[in-house]
């Protein structure tokens, strides 16, 4: 062992060599790049969920607008001619028609018969008649409500709870 008086410049201005660092900025960049991936999937499940109780939360306004109208003029749902707008305010609650990280209404009306393509950042009512096709008059006898989940690209479809056939 040197003596404490014995120790060279050499042996004081030594550091890390380039390797060495390269090693250590690697493995930190490994370490983060896999806790920025884990995060985005929470966030997408996060706004899944979030979808999915939307979809609910109007499912529910829908079938406490049936109600009254079975009370004042018949049992039917809002058809196809309903705006955007007024379908808005039949569901009452814009927090609720507003896809994730949007901020504007997300809810539309399908204006063609068969399964719908929304995006994620849309919901889709779909108005139908006994027969099972658009309804395009009232009354209404059910609906299906379509969105997108994130993490899978796949269509989810609620139907209403009265399916009238």
């Amino acid at each position: 062992m040197k003596e404490p008086s014995q120790v060279s410049s050499n042996d004081l201005n030594r550091g890390f060599s380039i390797v060495e660092l390269v090693v250590v900025m690697v493995v930190l960049g490994i370490l983060l790049g896999a806790m920025v991936s884990s995060s985005f999937g929470y966030q997408a499940s996060a706004r899944n969920r979030e979808r999915a109780n939307d979809i609910n939360s109007i499912s529910k306004s829908l079938e406490q607008y049936h109600r009254m109208q079975s009370d004042a003029t018949g049992a039917t749902y809002p058809d196809s001619s309903t705006t955007a707008t007024s379908l808005a305010a039949t569901v009452n609650d814009n927090e609720i028609i507003s896809a994730p990280n949007e901020t504007n209404n997300s809810l539309v009306v399908a204006t063609v018969s068969g399964a719908q393509t929304p995006t994620l950042s849309q919901y889709v009512y779909q108005p139908l008649n006994v027969e099972g096709t658009l309804c395009t008059a009232l009354p209404c006898a059910r609906y299906r409500l379509y969105y997108q989940l994130e993490t899978t690209n796949v269509v989810v479809v609620k139907n209403s709870l009265r399916q009238q056939l």
